[in-house]
């Protein structure tokens, strides 16, 4: 019994707290590594940032991302926002003093991600970016500030780049969608200036949620499509995948969009009777719901695809 206790401690990673300072601020943030890592073999790794009131452990056992590292083989960071920085743990997306490269939380998010990946043997190529909710908004900036440094981005219940200026703005443009998408696009573009390159977008909402309504799937859509047009890429063809029924839990419909050489742009999952709550996460977690399609799993689906 004690030998098979110790093969069972020996098979799983570990899950540790670190801190971050730098002249932008600091913050805490935890990482696990799964029981396969080597440091002669890098390994990917993803950055998932939470949304309002949560931290890292509850994200973490919501979306059972350190479950999906220990068998696939990949380390996770989630870096943290403390109450201190927003009185409900939001990432302050919608503040102007965080949503420009070398200020504010973008710079501090980027400098978690480049401490770990000098701490840990990472595949630099392979280093993906995610969030839910105000850490979906948010990861959308920390991307278009620092796209040098992801091969893919996943928002789920995500608003798009620069919505909002203030937290006014914030209620009004969850409620009402935020300016043109376009627009924000092309401001994207300028904003990555010298760093601009392409990596493909998985987007994620629940047809039902009040917070974060669906059609910011659309506007996030086509923001990053009018990014991708001033990078030369330009949409081809959609497809369009309706009814996907996993009885009994929730139906939902995947649409992907390709470039004329064939390169995926945009996946977006819309899941029928989902609210705001992260699709197909655990019940150990807040705001999940375990009746819908396994989100985190196609996130890494798509993460895996995207970079052969």
């Amino acid at each position: 019994m004690v030998s098979l206790l110790l093969l069972a401690l020996a098979l799983t990673g570990s899950f540790t707290r670190h801190e971050f300072v730098s002249e932008y601020g600091a913050r805490s943030y935890w990482v696990y590594v799964p029981s396969s890592y080597d440091a002669k073999q890098s390994m990917p790794l993803v950055v998932m940032l939470h949304g309002c009131t949560q931290d890292g452990p509850d994200l973490a056992r919501g979306s059972r991302l350190n479950d999906h590292a220990e068998q696939r083989g990949f380390i996770v960071v989630y870096p943290e926002q403390p109450q201190s920085a927003n009185p409900l743990k939001c990432w302050n997306w919608f503040d102007a003093r965080h949503q420009q490269r070398a200020a504010g939380e973008p710079a501090i998010l980027a400098g978690i991600t480049k401490q770990v990946l000098e701490q840990y043997r990472i595949d630099t190529g392979r280093v993906f970016l995610g969030g839910i909710s105000a850490g979906a908004a948010m990861a959308n900036i920390v991307a278009v500030d620092y796209p040098e440094l992801f091969a893919a981005l996943a928002l789920h219940a995500g608003i798009e780049y620069k919505a909002a200026l203030t937290v006014l703005n914030a209620r009004l443009a969850m409620s009402k969608g935020g300016p043109d998408p376009v627009r924000q696009g092309q401001l994207a573009f300028a904003a990555m200036a010298e760093h601009a390159r392409f990596f493909p977008v998985f987007l994620a909402n629940g047809e039902q949620d009040q917070s974060v309504p669906p059609l910011h799937v659309k506007q996030l859509a086509a923001q990053w499509l009018a990014t991708y047009d001033l990078l030369g890429l330009k949409p081809a063809r959609s497809v369009v995948a309706e009814n996907h029924a996993l009885a009994p839990a929730y139906s939902y419909t995947v649409s992907k969009t390709y470039a004329e050489d064939g390169r995926l742009l945009t996946q977006t999952m819309l899941v029928s009777q989902l609210g705001h709550a992260l699709s197909g996460g655990s019940p150990e977690g807040t705001y999940t719901d375990p009746n819908g399609p396994d989100a985190i799993a196609e996130m890494l689906r798509f993460f895996f695809a995207a970079v052969k």
